[in-house]
């Protein structure tokens, strides 16, 4: 956990050993579903706290499709402003859904942004204000915030 919060923090050589500790329980089908993708997304955050972006987004990847939320939806955030991956509105609005099916909060926020604009779906004012609201109600205060500056239109 102290190398977590270092490698959060910027610090370098934590995320490395943090990458070195949880790369091997990525892939180690002895361990469940849950804890894999648990495991490649810390990988993940470690890559890209480290500028790594595409390596951080091939195990965003891994992440989502073992089913961790904040993969999908980090996932979402790195195809939507072309981090490590060809940029495109349209799979950010998919890994978003994805992770917001999951109750990722961020990914429904991400997705009602996606929704208001236009960008990767058909613009829907309404679809944007339920996702802001499905995003407020998982306890994210931007989510909160749209939310209500839609509503007040």
């Amino acid at each position: 956990m102290q190398d977590y919060n270092a490698c959060i923090n910027k610090d370098e050589q934590a995320c490395k050993r943090l990458i070195s500790l949880a790369e091997p329980k990525c892939n180690d089908k002895s361990l469940s579903k849950e804890a894999r993708g648990l495991a490649c997304s810390v990988v993940a955050v470690g890559y890209s706290n480290n500028k790594e972006y595409h390596e951080a987004a091939s195990f965003h990847q891994k992440a989502c499709d073992l089913g961790d939320k904040s993969g999908c939806a980090k996932l979402g955030y790195f195809y939507h402003n072309g981090l490590g991956v060809r940029q495109s509105f349209q799979k950010a609005a998919s890994f978003s859904q994805k992770g917001c099916d999951l109750n990722d909060a961020v990914g429904c926020a991400m997705l009602g942004g996606l929704y208001e604009i236009g960008k990767g779906v058909k613009q829907n004012k309404a679809k944007a204000k339920e996702y802001y609201g499905k995003s407020c109600d998982l306890g994210h205060q931007p989510g909160c915030d749209n939310y209500k500056r839609l509503n007040s239109k």
